[in-house]
């Protein structure tokens, strides 16, 4: 970080980090800070974006003779000039003279099974993109499309229509399924040819864009649009590539910062709403040691031990003694042994998601064969709602066993500054091997994998109690007549074969009820 951007970040980051919206300003001064060249120093040793341009040129030629881009007719309204003077050695270049496929996606036809998703507006948002909303195309009409339509690592998706959601830009992220993405009418791709796509980001987020986009695009309140020549004639400024690659990196870093930083001030904000609720408690509620009396007497005395409670330093948090023999705290003790496994094994925080997995799969392994009636069928589920705000992650984190931290594919889970005192307990509850398990097979799985495992597991444990018989068919029936799970059946493309490959692979992993 420059000096000049050290000086001006730490002279607003008082007043900033306490103000409601302060984070969301916080970000917005980076990503200024960012695009003006004012975030990282220039080297010596970085190319020249007279051959990055050279090169973005021969790569365009490559893209639309390959079929993933597209020539264009030229523009005839030329673009307004740049909004500001850039540093030596950088340039300005529109998104038509740095990209090899700029167009809207098309309206698409939907269906309840497919191996094709359509990518929203909804799937585009400022926490980072999210495949949940996907609908899924006809395959038929998808035959239709050219190749330059299907979505591909890097491409900008830019929301084009509606105040309100207008402007949100993500960048789409490298995928391990063979899911194909398409994008629908109202979504913009910008495949940039060489320029860093992440860095390109950061303009488009950047005030520069964002506080003028809704008063540049055309029609009418709560129909505007961004036009394609909008599009095409948005200047970006374009600095040589290994500066480029720098300034995503420290961007990154300090987002990540400025996330954990929000998260701190929320749960302050969460202890403060939760010590208010105890005080109305004891304030309004008859207290039976003092004769049936209101507790306002008490209510100093309340406020300074809550207080006390929840500034206290981990240490003396974690002093109290633990009632092993609690089934929260060796789901506290589970989880957070978890997550430390899969950290150590990668170095990346693991997602809600992955967690609930995990300790289902666990507890499954360790012969609790009731894990089931904890958890709900939702979406992504099975889940257990309890284990999150009241239950064994809950806990860890109060305990500072586990905290929340943003790494490259989001926000997630990593070892707590008390997470010292997790090895010990986990060995008195019998836990090492359990989570050495789930780690060995299930860590390098896909999400889907994950889910259609635990979907069908939980499935064939609730039909089992209920005195129903299993089978792929009965099983798939099951699914397909739950309003919260019937998606799944497109989501994952179950079918009767899909399901038998799972039920065979879950008696192989637990061989106990409900598979013995």
């Amino acid at each position: 970080m420059t000096a000049e951007a050290v000086s001006l970040f730490l002279g607003q980051f008082s007043e900033l980090s306490r103000s409601p919206s302060g984070t969301k300003r916080l970000k917005e001064l980076v990503l200024q800070l960012a695009v003006r060249g004012r975030l990282v120093g220039q080297s010596s040793d970085d190319s020249s974006v007279e051959d990055l341009l050279v090169h973005v040129h021969d790569t365009i030629r490559a893209d639309i003779a390959r079929g993933v881009g597209v020539a264009r007719k030229k523009l005839e309204r030329s673009p307004a000039p740049p909004p500001y003077a850039l540093p030596k050695g950088w340039a300005w270049k529109t998104l038509e003279e740095i990209s090899s496929y700029i167009q809207r996606g098309r309206g698409p036809q939907y269906v309840d099974h497919s191996n094709v998703r359509i990518v929203s507006q909804k799937c585009i948002q400022w926490s980072g993109f999210t495949d949940e909303p996907c609908k899924l195309l006809d395959e038929d009409a998808f035959s239709n499309y050219g190749p330059e339509r299907v979505l591909a690592e890097g491409d900008l998706l830019w929301n084009s229509t509606g105040t309100g959601t207008i402007g949100r830009v993500n960048v789409f992220p490298k995928r391990t399924d063979t899911a194909v993405f398409v994008a629908d009418s109202h979504v913009t791709v910008v495949r940039l040819a060489v320029v860093n796509p992440r860095y390109v980001w950061c303009f488009l987020a950047s005030p520069t864009i964002q506080s003028t986009i809704e008063g540049d695009a055309s029609g009418s309140t709560n129909q505007v649009e961004l036009s394609g020549t909008y599009v095409r004639n948005c200047w970006v400024p374009i600095p040589p590539i290994e500066e480029q690659d720098r300034i995503v990196s420290k961007v990154d870093e300090l987002m990540q910062l400025c996330d954990e930083l929000d998260y701190h001030l929320r749960e302050d904000a969460r202890l403060s709403a939760e010590l208010m609720d105890s005080l109305l408690h004891h304030i309004t509620e008859p207290d039976p040691g003092n004769g049936g009396g209101r507790r306002g007497a008490h209510l100093l005395a309340k406020s300074t031990e809550l207080t006390k409670r929840s500034n206290a330093a981990p240490s003396q948090k974690n002093q109290s003694s633990l009632r092993l023999s609690d089934a929260r705290i060796k789901e506290a003790v589970l989880a957070s042994a978890v997550v430390n496994s899969f950290f150590e094994d990668g170095g990346e925080p693991i997602g809600n998601f992955r967690l609930q997995k995990a300790v289902y799969f666990a507890r499954r392994h360790l012969g609790d064969y009731g894990v089931d009636k904890e958890y709900l069928k939702k979406a992504a589920g099975p889940y257990n709602p309890t284990m999150k705000y009241s239950g064994g992650i809950a806990i860890a984190k109060a305990k500072e066993w586990i905290f929340e931290a943003k790494g490259r594919y989001g926000f997630g889970h990593i070892p707590g500054p008390a997470f010292a005192e997790v090895p010990e307990l986990s060995h008195q509850l019998s836990l090492d091997d359990a989570v050495q398990w789930v780690r060995e097979k299930f860590k390098r799985r896909r999400n889907e994998e994950w889910e259609i495992l635990a979907t069908v597991d939980f499935a064939v444990s609730d039909m089992k109690n209920t005195g129903q018989v299993t089978n792929p068919g009965s099983v798939l029936q099951y699914i397909s007549h739950d309003a919260e799970w019937s998606p799944k059946i497109g989501k994952l493309g179950l079918t009767e074969e899909t399901i038998d490959v799972a039920m065979r692979e879950l008696s192989e992993l637990f061989g106990g009820a409900p598979w013995a």
